[in-house]
């Protein structure tokens, strides 16, 4: 039964009023950074540009910023602090660094503090849901988006993201909320060195370098949940050491670790359980592309293949996994390809009991596509998705999974509003009632 429509409609009229709305404005070219420290404004509305940092002059601020800007907030830093050395010549950026490690809107922050030659970026994400249609068998524990109509917060994220010449840098994100971990926890806490493009380090706490579709930002997912199959094989984020860097002008990525590998984060792992091993290498030979699943960017031409590798031996169960994705961008148009493997196998003198009976061979495979009808306004998205839990066996494990959605984007992409349709096919057992259409507002700055 669909429930909740006044709201629905509501939103829906707010949203269609905010995009006739928007109208682009061009952008003042930005000052020279003095030595200060400088809170940024929000983005100058339909540019996709932060607004210009303010600078000392005989008019007032007031007077400087247009009618209906933000007022930029500048303090004067101690004449101690000399400015800032001219900037060297930029980096090939790696994309794996900057999608695991790095703010997920780096270059386009709204809020960011500068002192010299230190930085610090603010990152909030909230995430808040409503399920509207919601069929009889739907369950979030078997994997489902929701088990009944109603509202839910899906996130709220407070990340933070530290750097020093460009070298050194600190990245914290916690959740405040999060469905998955079940309340507060502190997801990514990471030390991280960049002396080289080549060359980067990172010890801390981090998504493991598997999978392309599970270390993508949250807030930058084209659906508004990642697929099932990620849900269940991907291992959650580890405490590790990794390598990473970028080759060949940024065609080429890589990253390698060594981590934990289980489930309690911070702390020295029991030594009856061995370490996780990881890597992953990526190819994008037209150049770097842009982080993130949808082409909000309207790039040209882009596409990258990539593959990764984990194994892990903890006290009972010893497991390999690989994974290969292809994903192309081009002028608002993106495509993603994964398919996902691993292998479970009980050890033959387990320190502690298996909960695993036998060996259990796990597949998955999804594509999903996407295309702004409307430039940095209006996207349609489609995914499919086919999972077997065990291949082996003939069970409700067994599915396939087809989910279409609309994303809007409202405020520079700070606002973004997602509609999904998941529709689930059970294909070894009698098909269980589990659609479910639900919507998802998030707000990212």
């Amino acid at each position: 039964m669909l429930v909740t429509r006044p709201v629905i409609a509501g939103f829906v009229l707010l949203f269609a009023g905010g995009a006739l709305a928007q109208a682009p404005a061009p952008a003042p070219a930005p000052a020279p950074a003095p030595a200060t420290i400088s809170v940024n404004a929000p983005a100058t509305e339909g540019t996709g540009q932060a607004a210009p940092q303010s600078q000392a002059a005989p008019q007032s601020q007031a007077a400087m910023v247009p009618a209906g800007q933000p007022l930029p907030v500048t303090l004067d830093a101690p004449k101690s602090v000399s400015a800032p050395a001219a900037p060297a010549s930029p980096k090939a950026e790696s994309q794996v660094l900057r999608e695991i490690y790095e703010h997920p809107n780096k270059g386009h922050e709204a809020f960011r503090l500068d002192w010299g030659k230190s930085s610090l970026s603010v990152n909030l994400l909230a995430q808040a849901q409503i399920a509207t249609y919601v069929q009889k068998d739907a369950l979030v524990d078997n994997g489902d988006p929701a088990s009944a109509e109603g509202f839910r917060l899906r996130r709220a994220r407070v990340g933070f993201y530290g750097t020093y010449r460009d070298v050194l840098g600190i990245s914290m994100v916690v959740d405040i909320k999060d469905q998955e971990s079940g309340g507060t926890s502190l997801s990514t806490a990471t030390l991280l060195y960049k002396p080289f493009s080549f060359l980067n380090v990172a010890l801390g706490t981090a998504p493991l370098p598997f999978s392309r579709g599970s270390f993508s930002s949250s807030s930058r997912l084209q659906m508004i949940e990642r697929p099932m199959s990620i849900q269940r094989i991907v291992p959650a984020a580890q405490l590790g050491l990794a390598v990473m860097g970028t080759l060949a002008g940024g065609m080429v990525d890589y990253v390698t670790g060594v981590y934990n590998g289980q489930p309690s984060r911070y702390g020295f792992g029991p030594l009856d359980r061995g370490f996780l091993y990881a890597g992953r290498l990526q190819v994008a030979p037209l150049g770097y592309m842009n982080p993130g699943e949808s082409d909000y960017e309207q790039s040209p031409l882009r596409f990258a293949i990539g593959g990764d590798y984990y194994y892990c031996e903890d006290a009972s169960i010893q497991t390999h996994a690989a994974s290969a994705d292809v994903a192309l961008k081009w002028r608002g148009l993106s495509l993603l390809a994964e398919v996902i493997w691993d292998r479970r196998k009980p050890m033959d003198a387990p320190v502690a009991p298996s909960t695993l009976p036998s060996t259990t061979d796990r597949l998955a495979f999804y594509a999903q596509a996407g295309y702004f009808v409307v430039p940095r306004l209006l996207e349609l998205a489609a995914r499919y998705e086919w999972y077997d839990d065990h291949r082996y066996i003939s069970d409700a494990g067994d599915m396939w999974l087809l989910t279409g959605g609309v994303n809007i984007y409202l405020l520079d992409g700070y606002l973004k509003a997602q509609v999904n349709y998941q529709h689930r096919n059970e294909r070894k057992v009698p098909e269980l009632k589990n659609d479910v259409l639900f919507i998802q507002f998030q707000v990212s700055l």
